[in-house]
């Protein structure tokens, strides 16, 4: 079960770092991918781990944990 629920949260955030590479050029972003550069993107591990991720307009990112 902790597997399964590590690849569900590396799959969150794989998901968003795919939502941020595309093109830095596109004029808007999508609605609901607009709270998400404003914000913490929190993935809790099944083991009890957090990781943090901070993503930028222009594709850059910054993570802990």
């Amino acid at each position: 079960m902790r597997q399964i629920l590590t690849v569900r949260a590396m799959g969150c955030v794989g998901f968003a770092l795919s939502l941020v590479a595309a093109p830095a050029a596109a004029a808007e972003e999508p609605a609901s991918l607009a709270a998400v550069f404003d914000n913490t993107i929190v993935s809790t591990y099944g083991d009890g781990r957090n990781a943090k991720l901070w993503l930028d307009r222009d594709g850059r990112y910054r993570g802990l944990g």
